[in-house]
This record gives C-alpha cells, sequence and structure tokens, in this order.
C-alpha cells in the first residue's frame, strides 16, 4: 500500500511538471503579466484591451486579482468581512467586460496570489482562511477541480512554453507556508529544485513571485528573507543552472532590476522585472509619487539606465527571440496604452552560467553590497535630499508632504476625541 501511495503522488509530480503552454510560434514567444486589480472599484479595467491587441501566448497574474480584504487606515487592513463579500469581488473581477473580452481569445491564463487575494495584506501561513480562499482564487482563473494545486501545500505549479520547452514558467506560492525566514516551505524549496535541475531543453525558467526578490534596502515594499535567496542562489550554483529571470508585482509601479555582482555569486547576470498596478498605481495615489519613491529607494538593484521606474498604471511582457544563434530576450514594462514605458534587452549568452566566475564572489568586494541594508539607506536618503536636490525641488516636496500629514494629524485627533467621547457616555 506504501509502494502504491509514493508510486502515484510520484506520477502526480510528474504530471505537473509536464504542463505544456501551446504558443502561435515556437521561436517567437510573447509573455505577458500583471498585478494589483481593483475591477470592482474605481478604476476601470480597460488595460485589457491593451493586452489583448499586444496577442500574447500567455498571460500570469502576478498577485492581488482582487482586494478580499478590506483598509481601515493607511497601512491598515483587515481579514474580510464575510464569504459572500469576497465571492462577490472574485466574481466582479472575472465578469468585467474588458477582461471577458480578453479571455474569449483564448489566451491561457495562469498565476499565482499575493497578500490581499491571499486574503490579508502580509498576511502568512497562520491565515486561518487561505484553505477557502484558495479555491475562490483557482476558481476565478478555472483552474481544474482535479489540479494538485488546490490540495498541495500552496498553489506552485510549472508550466512549458511551447513544445520544444526553451521557456519555463515556475509559480511560487510566497503566503501559504510564509514564516518569518522561510517564504516557501521545505516542501516547495524540494519541489523547486527538482524544477531547476531537470529541465534539459530549457533555456530560460521564469519563476514568479507575488513580492520582489531581489531588494533589501528599501523599508516600505514587502520582500523575501536574506535566507531566501542564499537558498535560491544555492540551487543555481550547485545544479549550474543558467537562464533565471525573477519576476514580481506588489508595489503599484515598474521597474527591473539587477543583484549587483550577479556574475560573481551566480555565474551570470540575474535580473527581476516588476510589473504592478494595472487599475491604480503609484502616480495616480500619491502626490510626487515619483519623487518620494526616488528618495527612499536606494538604487542599489536598478539598471541605472532613465527613468529607474515607471509609476503609472502597467503591464509587463517578455519577448523571446530564438531565431538567431545568440537568441533575444527583451523585458518590458508597458503603459495602459500598450506602449513601452521601460526595456532591457538581454542576450541569452548573459544568462548562461559560467561556472568560473562565482568561485571568487566575496560580498565585501561587491562595492555596491558592501553596506549593510540600513547604511544603504541612510546614504541614500542624505545624497539625494541634500546634495542632488536642490532647495526650490526640496520646498516643492516638503510643503506639500508637510500639509498632508498636518491634515491627517488632524483627522486623526478629531476621531480619537470623538472615540473617548463616545467611550465616556458609555461609561456614564
Amino acid at each position: 500500500m506504501g509502494i502504491l501511495v509514493f508510486l502515484i503522488a510520484t506520477l502526480a509530480v510528474f504530471c505537473a511538471c509536464q504542463l505544456v503552454i501551446p504558443v502561435k510560434d515556437e521561436q517567437n514567444i510573447k509573455f505577458s503579466m500583471g498585478s494589483c486589480n481593483k475591477f470592482y472599484g474605481y478604476e476601470p479595467s480597460m488595460i485589457f484591451e491593451a493586452i489583448r491587441e499586444y496577442r500574447p501566448d500567455v498571460f500570469v497574474w502576478t498577485g492581488d486579482v482582487v482586494y478580499a480584504d478590506y483598509k481601515v487606515l493607511p497601512g491598515i487592513w483587515r481579514t474580510p468581512k464575510s464569504h459572500k463579500i469576497v465571492a462577490q469581488k472574485f466574481e466582479k473581477a472575472k465578469q468585467d467586460p474588458y477582461y471577458q473580452a480578453f479571455l474569449q481569445t483564448g489566451t491561457p491564463v495562469l498565476g499565482i496570489w499575493d497578500d490581499h487575494d491571499f486574503g490579508i495584506n502580509n498576511g502568512g501561513t497562520e491565515f486561518e482562511g487561505k484553505e477557502w480562499m484558495r479555491q475562490q482564487w483557482l476558481d476565478f482563473i478555472d483552474e481544474p477541480l482535479s489540479s494538485p494545486r488546490r490540495t498541495r501545500s500552496g498553489m506552485y505549479e510549472s508550466y512549458y512554453l511551447g513544445r520544444k520547452r526553451l521557456v519555463k514558467v515556475i509559480l511560487l506560492d510566497n503566503r501559504y507556508n510564509r514564516q518569518k525566514r522561510d517564504t516557501f516551505g521545505e516542501e516547495q524549496w524540494q519541489w523547486l529544485e527538482n524544477e531547476l535541475s531537470n529541465s534539459p531543453e530549457t533555456k530560460v525558467f521564469l519563476l514568479v513571485f507575488g513580492i520582489q526578490f531581489l531588494v533589501e534596502d528599501r523599508y516600505i515594499p514587502e520582500t523575501v528573507s536574506p535566507e531566501d535567496r542564499d537558498r535560491l542562489y544555492s540551487i543555481i550554483n550547485n545544479h549550474n543552472v543558467s537562464g533565471v529571470i525573477l519576476l514580481s508585482g506588489d508595489v503599484h509601479f515598474g521597474e527591473i532590476l539587477k543583484l549587483p555582482c550577479s556574475r560573481h555569486r551566480i555565474g551570470y547576470e540575474l535580473y527581476e522585472i516588476t510589473s504592478s498596478g494595472m487599475t491604480h498605481s503609484v502616480g495616480q495615489q500619491m502626490p510626487q509619487g515619483l519623487t518620494i519613491l526616488n528618495i527612499n529607494f536606494p538604487d542599489t538593484y536598478n539598471i541605472h539606465t532613465l527613468p529607474l521606474r515607471y509609476v503609472h498604471r502597467n503591464f509587463g511582457t517578455i519577448e523571446f527571440s530564438f531565431n538567431q544563434q545568440d537568441p533575444l530576450i527583451r523585458l518590458q514594462v508597458r503603459a495602459i496604452d500598450g506602449s513601452l514605458a521601460l526595456e532591457k534587452v538581454l542576450l541569452l549568452s548573459q544568462l548562461t552560467r559560467k561556472e568560473s566566475m562565482n568561485e571568487t564572489y566575496d560580498v565585501m568586494k561587491c562595492r555596491a553590497l558592501r553596506d549593510p541594508p540600513i547604511t544603504r539607506w541612510r546614504k541614500n536618503m542624505v545624497k539625494k535630499l541634500i546634495v542632488d536636490t536642490n532647495i526650490g525641488n526640496i520646498l516643492t516636496f516638503a510643503v506639500p508632504t508637510a500639509i498632508g500629514v498636518g491634515i491627517f494629524s488632524l483627522v486623526v485627533y478629531w476621531l480619537l476625541a470623538w472615540l473617548l467621547f463616545f467611550l465616556e457616555i458609555r461609561k456614564e
């Protein structure tokens, strides 16, 4: 009986690894991605019209397909009020006319959740409603009822793009097992190691996360732990894995990142493309949003081509051209009308591991990473506020911010005063 269970489990894993998404042209593959949607709220979803016109071979959600939780105050979120309300949000998002028009094209839709469609802001393994929420999420993308994603310890899965299997999409669940020092859980780590080490035909691995992976010197967006990064880099080195590219969402802006000294760390250049904010973005929600981000975020991981990031509504695309000796890969962030906002063009040879390069890696020899993250953040603030910014720009930024903080403080004071007054009445 034990042997039979083992064989069935092994077969299930093997079958999951053989999922193939057909593409229109094996030599020219078009990939698209997006995250952070409020179709049921104040923003329309016509961005899917631009995605439809782009005609991708696949679309991948990178989290927050709905906002199942709700905001009490800025930065303070609560779990969903009821299953009925959450189900209505998923249904309204799915029936959105622009999204439905896109689905009618027959483009395969894959994806992974992040915190707001998981059920609680920055949530993890402790969230009690995750099993029910998982089924709602998978129903949203029409995942088969027999799919192992519905029962395994997390919603992770992998897919090949095209029968030649040159590109492999690996969806990673950074919510279901999330703890302080381990975002993914041991079972998912072992699965990932197998996915990366047993795909001999694959030239490019797209690792999809709901949150950014590389950055660790920014203190507003969520990210993975240092232990997570070290473990992934060890897997790449131990199994001589080439062609890894990281994909993420969450932050309500788009950017393209690179790990400094990555050729000495893993033997080639490691890039991450972030696309976030399909229906709402930093540029809409925050006055002087780009200035605030530039001042608060060190440039450690930016690729240093202007602009560093795109703060308006966007979706991401990756174009693969395998019809030349050294294939081209284009990492792109596109505006709501489909026009290019950011782009990094790579050759596949730049993602091919050279084992001799990483033997000399020493973080102290990597100037960009030599200082601790908090030190990098402080130096960045000093440089951009005092050295790079003249007094006029400082006032342009500081005065509206001070006024906004003042108004917010008065509102909070007023609410607290009324709360105390109400409590006093209750006592009487």
